[in-house]
């Protein structure tokens, strides 16, 4: 080992300290033939090292590091570690949130995709927390109007739709039920949410808002007591048409076979799901005068009242919107 530097230049900070190892560690290196006042005398020796005391390594056995321990102290304490293949000098140093120069541009590349890979299973966990939340609000909503409901396994209707049609296109459908004794056989709900937008959007729906109403509605306000602030679709201006390119941009495999094969989706009505007024109300400017040749509605659904407010249905081929089963 090199001598004993302040600031070791073959190092650099990486991370926030790891106060859990750093604590692990520290106990490591003393071993258990030695109380913590023995350690700390052993690492003292005969200099008069600063941060060499029985406060310093208590703070650290304690976990209480707010800020990187001193590159000095670690090698003093690597240096009279019981342990010097486990508390060594370099594992005691990553635990500070420092890694080797050499090592240093691929760790943090490393770290950026693992936090992005953590990013995602946090996202899709929500998602699937969102998505759970909204179908129990649909189903039992059904039940209390009297209707009973079969559920079907994800996607049912599309896949039967491709078997005969010419589209292979890649499906947005999270869960798909039918209501005894009403047409169509299928219906498909499709939850929109942030990230199936693009980031280009300027609607006011971000992560916070979907789904921190599921998780803390405690926090969360109601669509009802947001309604006072809402825009109208006619003062919504560029922001409306940003919202409606990107909507008709994400959905379009629904869309283009509603209008290349309607005959496969003679049995399905797909139904985009909204939590959000701005992001309905883009989305109904956009259907408001499509030219649809089979059934699409746009539901809005407040999660924190747990309530329908509103289901918007285009007519289709010169006929009446049937009237919302909510």
């Amino acid at each position: 080992m090199k001598e004993t530097v302040k600031n070791d230049p073959d190092y650099k900070a990486a991370f926030a300290p790891n106060a859990n190892r750093l604590s692990e560690l520290l106990d490591i290196a003393k071993g258990p033939e030695r109380t913590m006042a023995e350690f700390v005398h052993d690492c003292k020796g005969k200099k008069n090292l600063p941060g060499v005391s029985e406060p310093t390594f208590s703070r650290i056995r304690r976990k209480m590091v707010n800020r990187p321990v001193s590159d000095e102290l670690l090698k003093v304490i690597s240096d009279h570690s019981a342990d010097p293949e486990e508390a060594n000098y370099e594992n005691l140093m990553r635990a500070n949130g420092k890694v080797l120069l050499k090592d240093y541009e691929k760790t943090i590349s490393d770290y950026e995709v693992l936090s992005s890979v953590n990013d995602s299973l946090e996202r899709n966990r929500k998602k699937s927390q969102i998505r759970t939340h909204i179908k129990e609000i649909l189903i039992n909503t059904l039940f209390l109007e009297g209707y009973s409901v079969t559920l079907y396994p994800t996607n049912v209707s599309e896949k039967e739709s491709t078997r005969t049609g010419r589209l292979d296109f890649p499906d947005f459908c999270d869960f798909s039920f039918g209501v005894s004794g009403k047409e169509p056989r299928y219906w498909n709900f499709i939850i929109h949410d942030f990230y199936k937008m693009s980031t280009a959007t300027s609607s006011r729906t971000a992560l916070e808002n979907l789904y921190g109403k599921c998780i803390n509605p405690q926090s969360a306000r109601t669509l009802k007591e947001e309604e006072k602030d809402i825009i109208t679709v006619d003062k919504m201006g560029p922001v409306r048409f940003l919202f409606t390119t990107n909507f008709v941009e994400k959905y379009y495999t629904v869309f283009l076979r509603d209008a290349w094969e309607p005959e496969h989706m003679k049995d399905t009505k797909n139904t985009f799901v909204f939590t959000e007024w701005e992001d309905y109300l883009g989305a109904r400017y956009m259907l408001e005068n499509a030219r649809l040749n089979t059934w699409v509605s746009l539901l809005l659904v407040d999660i924190v009242a747990r309530e329908v407010v509103e289901e918007f249905t285009p007519p289709i081929g010169g006929k009446k919107a049937p009237e919302s089963l909510f």
